[in-house]
């Protein structure tokens, strides 16, 4: 799923090593006690150095030369990749020729130096591609204020 989804993508934006999601760092109470939630890798590395070099430098080039191009920023590079999946609507599934489409972008930025990452995911009727990374762009544009 998309959790998995974004795992993989964290793992590139962090130099191949792929690490447990963590949403949140540390927990205080009133009385200043912490409870901390430190990271944990999964794995090491999942490829060699110069292939998450060229797999960056592949999801840079969607964001600012093809399909990705809503999701990207006059002010930084962005890294990142669409997907559309059909989903079948009804019990005859695809044959009915009625379908919703789940569509994606997954992404971190700045793309050489990552400091964000997110994925968007969008069930729709009809095909719109650039749903997506438009949504993508919306929310790094408030992580970034």
């Amino acid at each position: 799923g998309s959790h998995s989804t974004l795992t993989f993508y964290n793992a590139i934006a962090n130099g191949g090593k792929m690490m447990q999601p963590r949403f949140v760092k540390e927990i205080r109470d009133n009385e200043g006690m912490t409870k901390e939630f430190p990271p944990v890798v999964l794995r090491e590395s999942i490829a060699k150095e110069t292939t998450i070099k060229k797999i960056t430098t592949i999801l840079e080039q969607v964001v600012r030369l093809g399909l990705g191009k809503k999701a990207g920023s006059t002010s930084f590079l962005v890294a990142g990749k669409t997907g559309t999946a059909q989903i079948s609507k009804g019990a005859a599934g695809y044959k009915s020729g009625q379908m919703n489409y789940l569509l994606s972008f997954a992404g971190f930025f700045p793309a050489y130096q990552p400091m964000y990452s997110c994925i968007v995911c969008i069930q729709k009727s009809g095909l719109s591609r650039s749903v997506a990374p438009s949504s993508f762009r919306r929310w790094r544009w408030r992580c970034r204020r």
